[in-house]
C-alpha cells in the first residue's frame, strides 16, 4: 500500500471516529432510544465506492475496533453485537455493489438494513432466544430513512471526486456510438 492511499484511508477512519463521537454528543433524535443513524458506516460506504471493497472491510473492522476502545466497549456484547452488524452490513454492499448498478443511497439503504439484521443476528448468538428477532418489526422500516439519511451526503461527496467519465469501480465507462 502506497502512502498516498494509506493517508487517504486514514483520513477516513478518522472522519468515521468523529462521527460516531458526534453521535454520542446529540440527543436521540430517532424514535426509539437504542437506535441512532450510522453516521460512521458514511466513511465505510465512502472507501468502498472511492478505493475498494477490500479497503472498506478494513476500515469498517477497525472503525468498530476503535470506537468500542475509545468509549470503554471492547469485548463485550455491545461489541461482539456492532461486529456483526458491521461485518454483515459490510458484506451485503461488497456484494451489490460488485454485482449490481444499484446507487450509492440504495446501497446505503441496503447496509442500513443488513446492519440491523447482523446485529439482531449477533445478539441472537448471544443470548439465545429467537424473542431478540421481533425487534426486525421496527428495525426494518426504521433503516429506510437511516439508510438514506447517511447515503445522500456520501453521493454528493462521491459525485464531486470521483470523475464523471468512472463508474463506480474506477473502469471508464464505454460511449455508446
Amino acid at each position: 500500500m502506497n502512502t498516498k492511499k494509506l493517508a487517504g484511508l486514514s483520513l477516513l477512519l478518522a472522519a468515521a471516529l468523529v462521527l460516531a463521537y458526534l453521535e454520542t454528543v446529540f440527543p436521540h433524535l430517532l424514535p426509539v432510544p437504542w437506535l441512532k443513524p450510522g453516521l460512521p458506516n458514511m466513511a465505510v460506504l465512502l472507501t468502498m465506492l472511492l478505493v475498494g471493497s477490500r479497503e472498506a472491510l478494513m476500515i469498517t473492522v477497525l472503525q468498530v475496533f476503535s470506537i468500542s476502545l475509545l468509549f470503554g466497549a471492547l469485548l463485550t456484547p455491545g461489541f461482539l453485537i456492532a461486529l456483526a452488524g458491521a461485518v454483515i452490513s459490510w458484506l451485503a454492499m461488497a456484494v451489490l455493489h460488485r454485482g449490481t448498478r444499484i446507487g450509492t443511497v440504495g446501497l446505503s439503504v441496503l447496509g442500513a438494513v443488513f446492519h440491523g439484521l447482523g446485529q439482531v443476528t449477533g445478539a441472537w448468538l448471544l443470548v439465545d432466544t429467537k424473542g431478540v428477532f421481533w425487534i426486525l418489526l421496527w428495525l426494518i422500516p426504521l433503516s429506510i430513512p437511516v439508510g438514506m439519511l447517511t447515503g445522500i451526503p456520501v453521493e454528493m461527496i462521491r459525485s464531486r471526486y470521483l470523475p464523471k467519465s468512472r463508474n463506480l469501480t474506477g473502469d471508464r465507462e464505454e460511449k455508446n456510438g
